[in-house]
């Protein structure tokens, strides 16, 4: 089958459009909202519900300590249909998270690349947060996700590289990377 979707930003009016969602009223093209993406997915039949791997033992976090941070690894799952990631970049204080924010003239962002090399991303989409949540143990983070929802192929080995942006381009001398294996 064919599954043809449109992506429209909603976050500048995320309550309203939940509440018209509710009542079935809410159009995103309507409302004025931006479209992200115009997609076509085509996906074969033989396609069910199966396996779920996990690059986390036990679904245990991750923590990699990181230049000035603790990345925490919360979920990193893969199937046949898609990859679901989320992750907290975790600070010893608010003002510190603060000044290391996911968006504005500088920022920080990930990619995820195949260790082999290959193309495994067709499309994704992710959710950056609007501020940082203070964590049971006093510590600050931003929790980020990000869903893929069509892949190439399924690789074993998923590079997180952590990338900062300075305003005239990434500094490719700044990235981080973390190797997840999928069991």
């Amino acid at each position: 089958f064919t599954l043809d979707m449109k992506l429209y930003d909603v976050s500048q009016n995320a309550q309203e459009a939940a509440a018209l969602a509710e009542l079935g009223t809410f159009s995103p093209a309507e409302s004025g909202c931006p479209l992200l993406e115009d997609m076509r997915l085509s996906v074969p039949m033989t396609m069910m519900a199966g396996e779920v791997r996990s690059a986390l033992s036990n679904g245990v976090p991750l923590d990699v300590a990181m230049d000035g941070y603790t990345l925490r690894v919360t979920q990193a799952e893969m199937s046949e249909a898609g990859a679901r990631f989320a992750l907290e970049r975790i600070y010893e204080s608010r003002d510190a998270a603060l000044a290391d924010p996911p968006d504005g003239e500088t920022f920080w962002t990930y990619e995820l690349l195949s260790a082999d090399g290959a193309k495994w991303v067709a499309t994704s989409f992710g959710n950056l947060p609007e501020a940082p949540v203070e964590l049971e143990d006093g510590r600050w983070a931003w929790q980020y996700s990000t869903r893929v929802y069509y892949m190439f192929c399924q690789p074993e080995t998923v590079v997180l590289r952590a990338r900062r942006f300075t305003g005239n381009g990434y500094d490719e001398s700044a990235n981080e990377d973390v190797l997840l294996t999928f069991a």
